[in-house]
């Protein structure tokens, strides 16, 4: 089984805050404190190609019961310092970008939904990206219709967030409140400064790849595609 969870950066919440000290054994990630403080994480196979830089998988999971997805909103675990130097209005198009990439990849092939029932299966995903110095991060959600910033340019210093290859993504899958499998993994960015992209949508656009990795992921771990066909 592969266990590589690849998605973009972004955000919705209302968490308390944790430390950025947090970090997983033997790796150079610092966990936000999304996944709490016992994430069960250990490192991902070396060189393994797909494997995600952390991993936690319950023994035995197998998604194939599940037929519907209940996709939280994104979250951002920033420091202060951040929060300000990207602006909260970035933040929010930057999940919003987000958001509607995960979702158009995951309800191509199931349901969404909002409720809560044996056969659904509950996603929740941050993105992180650390100051070097540490400090307290804490959550940032908020979401805008998508339509409103799609053609929107964006500010260079969300551009530089997403760009210098720091930024990774925590995720988990639950059945209600049981974690079935965590991850934690780098996302790749450009590592320069001067790559800025023309619009929120081409954000969305690079968000999908991460998006349809997500969806290879749980089909690997069993759940069969209820819409559009197999895979």
């Amino acid at each position: 089984m592969r266990a590589r969870l690849v998605t973009i950066l972004a955000a919705a919440l209302a968490l308390p805050a944790c430390s950025a000290a947090d970090k997983p054994r033997g790796g150079d990630i610092s966990l936000s404190g999304f996944l709490g403080q016992d994430a069960g994480l250990q490192p991902g196979a070396t060189g393994a190609t797909g494997a995600a830089n952390y991993v936690h998988i319950e023994p035995g999971i197998d998604l194939a019961r599940f037929t519907a997805v209940d996709l939280e909103p994104p979250q951002a675990w920033i420091s202060d310092a951040q929060r300000a130097k990207i602006g909260e209005d970035q933040l929010a198009y930057l999940l919003t970008a987000l958001n509607q990439s995960l979702r158009q990849a995951l309800g191509a092939h199931w349901d969404l939904t909002d409720r809560s029932a044996p056969d659904v299966l509950r996603i929740r995903l941050a993105i992180c990206n650390p100051p070097p110095a540490g400090g307290e991060l804490t959550a940032f959600s908020r979401l805008v219709p998508y339509s409103l910033i799609a053609d929107q340019p964006v500010k260079a210093s969300a551009s530089n967030f997403l760009n210098l290859d720091a930024v990774h993504a925590e995720v988990e899958l639950l059945d209600g409140s049981q974690r079935l499998a965590a991850f934690a993994d780098r996302l790749p960015g450009t590592g320069s400064l001067g790559t800025v992209f023309p619009s929120w949508a081409d954000v969305a656009g690079r968000c999908s790849a991460w998006g349809e990795q997500l969806v290879h992921h749980l089909t690997d771990y069993g759940m069969v595609p209820t819409r559009g066909g197999p895979r």
